[in-house]
C-alpha cells in the first residue's frame, strides 16, 4: 500500500516528461524548418537545404524504431553537415565565383538595386522644394513619428512615414510614402484625420493633431528658429528619408538630396536607368535580351563578369554594382599572372609551409625525447618531472602566450632585451619588428605550448610495448 502513490506520481513524472520532450521536439523542428525556408528565401539554397535534411533525418532517427541506435549520432550529424562539409562546399564553390566586396548580391537584387535604390537617381529641377518638418515630442524630445509639409507651386502636400518596398533581409533601400494635397483644414490619411491649427497656410501652421497625437514643428531651412533641430532631422535622414522617395498626386518623386551649400533638401528626382528589353540573334535564333538604359544618356549599361558599369562622356566606364557569377579558373589564374596577388601568395604560402614543418618537427622531436626520458624506470622523480613539463599544456594559452610576450620577448623590458642579451654583448632584437624575429618567437612558443601533447602521445606509445 506504501509503494502506491510513488507509484502513481512516478507514472505522472514519466508522462510530464513524455509531453516535454514531445514539446521540445516540436520546437526544434519549427525551428530549423522556419530557418532552412528563411535561408532559401534568401538565396543561401545549400545551407537552407543542408538544415532541413538534418531535420529530416533527426526524425526519421526518433520516429523509425529501427534507427534507435543512431539517435546518439544526432549532434554529431549536425556538426560534421554544418561545420565541416558546408564549408568545404562552401570554399570551393566560392573559388570558382567572384564572390567578395562589390560582388555579395545575386544578380536579381543588383538589379533592384539599380532600378529602386535612390542614390540611382538625379535631380530634375535644381530648385529645392520648400518643406516643414513636424514630429511628436516626448518629455520635450522629438521622436521618429514625424509628417512632412511640402509647398510645391503654392500648393501644401503632407506625407508621413514612408514605409519600406524594397529590401534585402533587414537592410532597407527604398520607401516610399504618398503625398496628399491639402484643400482644406483637414484631411483623411488611410483612416486619420489630420487636423491643421491654426488655420491652412504653409508658414502659419504651428500644429497637426490626430487620434491622440499632437505633431509640433522640429525643423523647417526658413526659420531660424528651427534650425537648431538640424540634429535631429539628421538622424531622421539617416533612418527614414535618404532611402525614401514620396509620390505626388501627378506621379512626380519628391526626394532628398544634398545640395551645393552641404544642407539636406527635397529636389523633384527622376529615376536614372530603366529597364527594357531588346530583340536580338545569338547562334542563329532569335533571342530577347534585358537591357538596361542610362535615362539621362540613352546609353545601355555594361554587363561583363558579373558587374555593371556605366559609361560616362569620356567613355570610361564607371562600377556601379556587382553581384556573384561564375568565374571559372580566373582566382586561380590571377594567382600567377597579378602581381598584386602573387607576390604576397608566396610568401604567405611559404610561411605556412615553414610554419606547419618546423612546429610539427620541434614539438614532436623535443615531446619524443621527454618521453623517452620519462619511459626510464630507473629516473627518479619520474611523476615530478611529468608533472612540471605537463604545465604548458595546462595552463590556458591566453595566460602563458601573454606572458611570453610580455615577460620576455618584449623589447623594452623582457628578460630577453633587458638581461640577457646585455649580459652576453648583443644588441636589444626587435621581437616584433622584425619579420624574421617575429616568426622565429611564433615558432618557439608555439612548440612550448604544443611538445606536451606530442610528449603525452609518444610516452603512451611506448608504455604500451611489452617489456619482453
Amino acid at each position: 500500500m506504501l509503494l502506491g502513490p510513488f507509484f502513481i506520481g512516478g507514472i505522472i513524472l514519466r508522462g510530464f516528461l513524455k509531453i516535454f520532450l514531445w514539446l521540445l521536439l516540436a520546437i526544434v523542428n519549427g525551428i530549423l524548418f522556419w530557418g532552412g525556408v528563411y535561408l532559401i528565401q534568401n538565396s543561401y539554397y545549400e545551407l537552407g537545404v543542408i538544415i532541413i535534411s538534418a531535420l529530416l533525418l533527426i526524425d526519421f532517427f526518433i520516429f523509425n524504431p529501427k534507427a534507435y541506435p543512431y539517435r546518439y549520432t544526432i549532434p554529431a550529424l549536425i556538426f560534421l553537415f554544418l561545420l565541416v562539409l558546408y564549408p568545404i562546399y562552401f570554399t570551393i564553390k566560392v573559388a570558382f565565383t567572384n564572390y567578395g566586396t562589390g560582388h555579395i548580391f545575386t544578380r536579381q537584387e543588383a538589379l533592384e538595386r539599380i532600378l529602386y535604390d535612390p542614390n540611382y537617381t538625379y535631380v530634375v529641377d535644381k530648385k529645392p522644394i520648400n518643406f516643414k518638418v513636424f514630429a511628436v515630442y516626448k518629455d520635450f524630445k522629438p521622436t521618429d513619428d514625424f509628417v512632412i509639409l511640402f509647398d510645391i507651386n503654392n500648393e501644401i502636400y503632407i506625407g508621413t512615414i514612408p514605409v519600406p518596398v524594397r529590401q534585402r533581409g533587414r537592410e532597407i533601400f527604398l520607401r516610399e510614402g504618398k503625398l496628399y494635397k491639402l484643400s482644406a483644414s483637414r484631411i483623411d490619411i488611410n483612416g486619420n484625420v489630420y487636423e491643421f491649427i491654426p488655420e491652412t497656410s504653409f508658414s502659419k501652421i504651428e500644429k497637426i493633431i490626430t487620434t491622440n497625437k499632437v505633431y509640433e514643428p522640429l525643423y523647417s531651412l526658413n526659420d531660424n528658429n528651427l534650425e537648431k533641430n538640424s540634429y535631429y532631422f539628421t538622424l531622421l535622414i539617416q533612418k527614414f528619408l535618404s532611402t525614401a522617395e514620396y509620390i505626388t498626386p501627378e506621379g512626380k518623386i519628391i526626394g532628398v538630396k544634398i545640395d551645393e551649400d552641404g544642407r539636406w533638401k527635397f529636389f523633384t528626382i527622376e529615376r536614372l536607368y530603366r529597364l527594357t528589353y531588346e530583340n536580338g540573334i545569338e547562334n542563329g535564333k532569335n533571342v530577347t535580351k534585358m537591357v538596361i538604359i542610362n535615362t539621362k544618356t540613352n546609353k545601355p549599361l555594361i554587363e561583363e563578369e558579373g558587374s555593371f558599369y556605366d559609361v560616362d562622356e569620356n567613355g570610361n566606364r564607371i562600377f556601379l554594382v556587382g553581384y556573384t557569377a561564375y568565374v571559372g579558373f580566373k582566382n586561380f589564374s590571377r594567382i600567377f599572372t597579378d602581381e598584386r596577388i602573387s607576390g604576397p601568395f608566396f610568401k604567405i604560402f611559404i610561411w605556412t609551409v615553414e610554419w606547419s614543418l618546423f612546429t610539427v618537427l620541434f614539438s614532436f622531436s623535443i615531446g619524443l625525447a621527454f618521453a623517452l626520458v620519462l619511459n626510464n624506470r630507473r629516473l627518479k622523480g619520474r611523476n615530478i618531472y611529468r608533472t612540471l613539463l605537463i604545465i604548458p599544456w595546462a595552463i590556458p594559452y591566453f595566460i602563458s602566450v601573454l606572458t611570453w610576450k610580455n615577460g620576455i620577448f618584449n623589447e623594452t623590458y623582457g628578460i630577453l632585451n633587458k638581461i640577457i642579451l646585455p649580459f652576453l654583448g648583443l644588441n636589444p632584437i626587435k621581437w616584433f619588428n622584425d619579420p624574421f624575429w617575429a616568426k622565429v618567437i611564433c615558432i618557439v612558443v608555439n612548440t612550448w605550448l604544443t611538445f606536451p601533447y606530442m610528449m603525452t602521445i609518444s610516452l603512451g606509445a611506448l608504455q604500451s610495448i611489452p617489456d619482453d
